[in-house]
């Protein structure tokens, strides 16, 4: 079991952003991990991806869909280990550990 679980977390890892209309979501090959909803989806560091829910405001979610931070920052970073740098305002810079 637990080597199927580390195979689907090696697969996620492919997932890329998708576009239907005006919306982006999430996709692993044909499957549709996120529904298209949110305004704009960065390409994916690591297991995380910066998801732009409504205008300036940012927020990071695993591949899978969960929301890890919620949507309020003005821009965010994501590290390949996990880090991540939500600016609040220019010049005042919040980092978390994922």
């Amino acid at each position: 079991l637990v080597g199927s679980e580390m195979c689907i977390r090696d697969r996620i890892r492919d997932a890329l952003p998708y576009r239907m209309g005006m919306k982006w979501g999430l996709k692993l090959g044909e499957r549709i991990i996120v529904p298209p909803k949110y305004r704009k989806i960065l390409p994916p560091v690591g297991v995380y991806c910066a998801f732009e829910e409504s205008a300036c405001r940012w927020g990071v979610m695993a591949l899978d869909g969960k929301v890890m931070v919620e949507a309020c920052y003005q821009k965010v970073d994501i590290e390949n280990n996990g880090t991540v740098h939500l600016t609040i305002i220019p010049g005042k810079v919040k980092t978390v550990k994922l």
